[in-house]
């Protein structure tokens, strides 16, 4: 399906970031409970796959749960930074690093995710390799 239209009201735009980046502050603390009041209950993740293990979409709270505590399972360390974010209509991208290290493998490569909302929450989210691919999957030009 096309994305849809984008909407050019700054308040959504700005309130969309805001969760963006309190969603990876609750990640950084692995704080459950906030992330929970950030996310849709039927939030799909799509996260990115790996050298260290192939990861399929988590669905819902229970697949948000899992997923958390798989990255904890699967990663000695895992840590997300981001650096440049931004909102239009329903959809936001933020790009960053991801830090991820498994005894002796350690990735440290760029990372952007797009997430679109609905009723001022997150209810899908994709994890790419570059910024053009989540800015496409946006619905950008």
């Amino acid at each position: 399906t096309p994305p849809a239209p984008r909407e050019a009201d700054p308040a959504v735009a700005h309130h969309n970031l805001r969760v963006v980046h309190e969603l990876f502050d609750a990640f950084a603390a692995r704080d459950m409970a906030r992330t929970l009041e950030l996310v849709d209950r039927g939030v799909m993740i799509e996260p990115l796959s790996t050298p260290v293990v192939r990861r399929s979409p988590y669905l819902g709270v229970r697949g948000l749960r899992r997923y958390l505590r798989d990255l904890d399972e699967t990663w000695d360390e895992f840590v997300v930074t981001i650096g440049d974010a931004r909102a239009e209509g329903v959809y936001a991208v933020a790009v960053g690093r991801v830090h991820a290290r498994q005894g002796s493998v350690v990735l440290d490569d760029p990372v952007a995710f797009v997430f679109k909302f609905r009723d001022s929450k997150i209810v899908w989210s994709k994890f790419y390799w570059s910024e053009a691919e989540a800015v496409a999957a946006a619905g950008w030009a």
